[in-house]
């Protein structure tokens, strides 16, 4: 390999681990607005948590976090549909995200699969 691949090699990687670095406060984020929503359905928060989940479901297969990004895609796929159709979702809907972001979690932790 040669040094200016090996150099860009390099400043991927930095990209990534500074990527990885984010994921615990943004999975913060997410956890803190869907908890807020189980307890005080505001369509203000859900708002906020399709953005939160939209921007990782785009950002991480092309960080190295491709399940991540799957994963996060699904409960972005929820949302927009509740959103547009002013749909709060009921208690089975609700207890499918909760495990959709328990998975985003775990497989933040596991950048390669």
């Amino acid at each position: 390999m040669s040094n200016n691949q090996n150099d860009i090699e390099a400043k991927l990687q930095k990209l990534r681990d500074a990527y990885a670095s984010q994921l615990p406060a943004k999975l913060d984020t997410i956890t803190t607005h869907w908890q807020s929503l189980c307890s005080d359905w505001r369509w203000e928060t859900v708002d906020l948590l399709h953005h939160a989940v939209h921007s990782l479901a785009g950002s991480g297969g092309s960080f190295g976090f491709p399940q991540l990004g799957k994963q996060a895609r699904e409960i972005e796929i929820a949302l927009k549909g509740w959103i547009k159709e002013q749909h709060i979702p009921d208690h089975d809907q609700q207890q499918e995200i909760a495990h959709k972001i328990a998975a985003l979690r775990k497989v933040a932790g596991n950048p390669s699969s």
